[in-house]
């Protein structure tokens, strides 16, 4: 959904390929098709202005946007980054709060656990369990 909450990117392969398309919501009253030549995982822009999506060329590309009320304008698209990795299955990218680019990095291990990375959510919790600090 865009940021604010009024429209919805998809993928369709209604025309033979899969291809990126945009609906308002909740109400479906209307659609429009961001891609051409195919697209998978469409992703907003946080300011709602860009569509970003994958294209069928291995590279993230982006279609600016215009939303007026119930009217939905798209520019053409053009391609920004090739993506640093195959694509494989499942989400390999997404946009942060701040715009730029968060890709995947590197092939999953072929062991389970072997050179996988870590996440630590409340790391400074963890931090003041391993290293006490002083008051």
């Amino acid at each position: 959904a865009s940021p604010d909450g009024d429209w919805v990117a998809y993928v369709s392969n209604e025309s033979g390929q899969d291809e990126i398309y945009v609906r308002p919501f909740p109400q479906a009253a209307g659609k429009w098709q961001i891609s051409s030549g195919g697209g998978d995982e469409p992703q907003w822009s946080p300011d709602g202005r860009t569509l970003y999506y994958w294209g069928t060329d291995a590279q993230i590309h982006a279609v600016d946007v215009t939303v007026e009320g119930s009217s939905f304008r798209a520019g053409s698209s053009r391609a920004l980054v090739a993506a640093p990795f195959p694509r494989s299955s499942g989400p390999d990218w997404d946009v942060a709060p701040d715009g730029s680019f968060l890709f995947r990095a590197g092939e999953p291990a072929e062991s389970a656990g072997e050179n996988l990375p870590h996440i630590v959510f409340n790391w400074f919790e963890e931090l003041k369990r391993l290293v006490p600090l002083e008051d």
